[in-house]
């Protein structure tokens, strides 16, 4: 049976593509033609060549665009339905209708059931759900050491609350069905969004081991973000209880990528709860050290206590009072800062502090602690 509907679906796609490439070279005056008589593939053509005006006319002919595109999507033609759902429209006089979020969806959930891959990949990225260690780390990794972040940003990202999910609970079956064809078909980035999906446990119950056999698969696939893989199969390895082989993965992910305080902090934080050899609270230092160097960020006040508290309990260095104060120091100017750009934005600051003490560590403590 899946192997009908994968023919099926084939078909249909080849069909839109030829159908397509057969009105490219067409006249402007034929093709008008062609799409006011019901042509689905006409309707597209011309929808996408109004899409492409620029200059004074851009405005009218993106509204003419919208309108063709969907002539040809109620008529099932699957790639109008995915430029529908995959494109944010300007034009005034469609502007409610177009720009609807829950439209566009539609739109694409309907290129998706005729298998558009695209659309699919689509709804896959909102399978792994977003943790709140996962939108701070995006929002400074794209702030960069300045902490100067566009108010759009900060909203996207701090819109996200733990556990929280852009797919509703009746579509995460066919979902995850979806994301296993294209991982099937070769897709890198579905391997990689499977094993988030199983390490972050939100639309699904964790599953660690399926989460390394994904990790694992998008980098037999080829996917590009070595060092979000890297890192990963850490966190992977750490929530396992097997700290050495966590320990390897985050150091070749700190070897690509050496300017992540992030990194810095979870391996320090390894070898502060580290068995045997692997427990030297000096190194721990060290890297703490190193990371705070790698950039000042405002998301950082509990990297930087942990700094404060070594030094003013003697922890992997000779106690000094002055230093640790000068960390704390740090620590509440970091918090100052995430407050003040808070108030712009509708969150909660504590919400999204990392408050963990590397010695009360068990294998068992909340998890969503080494997400980030």
């Amino acid at each position: 049976m899946k192997a009908i509907q994968f023919i099926f679906f084939w078909v249909v796609l080849s069909f839109s593509v030829w159908a397509q490439e057969h009105w490219a070279d067409v006249s402007q005056d034929k093709l008008l033609t062609a799409a006011q008589g019901g042509d689905p593939a006409a309707q597209c053509e011309l929808a996408s060549r109004y899409a492409q005006t620029k200059g004074s006319l851009e405005e009218v002919n993106s509204q003419r665009a919208y309108r063709w595109y969907k002539k040809a999507a109620e008529q099932g033609y699957v790639e109008a339905q995915w430029r529908l759902g995959s494109t944010r429209w300007s034009g005034l006089d469609f502007s409610h209708e177009a720009r609807d979020r829950e439209q566009r969806r539609e739109w694409l959930k309907k290129a998706a059931i005729q298998g558009h891959q695209k659309s699919k990949l689509v709804f896959c990225r909102d399978l792994p759900g977003v943790s709140k260690d996962d939108a701070l780390n995006q929002v400074q990794h794209l702030a960069g050491r300045s902490g100067d972040i566009s108010d759009f940003v900060v909203w996207m990202r701090f819109r996200s609350r733990t556990s929280r999910s852009d797919l509703a609970p009746n579509e995460v079956e066919q979902v995850l069905i979806w994301c296993k064809e294209l991982v099937d078909q070769g897709n890198a980035e579905a391997a990689w969004l499977l094993g988030r999906t199983f390490l972050l446990g939100v639309n699904v119950e964790r599953d660690l081991e399926q989460a390394k056999n994904n990790f694992e698969k998008a980098q037999e696939l080829g996917y590009p973000n070595l060092i979000g893989l890297q890192n990963s199969m850490g966190d992977v390895h750490r929530l396992m209880g097997q700290l050495e082989k966590a320990l390897v993965w985050y150091k070749r992910a700190l070897e690509n990528n050496t300017d992540s305080y992030i990194l810095y902090e979870k391996i320090g934080d390894l070898y502060r709860v580290g068995e045997g050899s692997h427990q030297d609270d000096a190194e721990a230092l060290q890297y703490y050290l190193d990371g705070a160097k790698a950039g000042d960020s405002i998301y950082a006040s509990g990297f930087y206590r942990k700094i404060g508290d070594m030094y003013a309990e003697g922890i992997g260095i000779e106690k000094n009072q002055t230093v640790a104060r000068e960390w704390y120091a740090k620590a509440r100017d970091a918090d100052k800062r995430l407050k003040k750009t808070s108030q712009r934005f509708e969150f909660d600051p504590d919400e999204y502090k990392f408050e963990f003490d590397p010695r009360d560590y068990k294998i068992t403590i909340d998890p969503s602690s080494f997400f980030r």
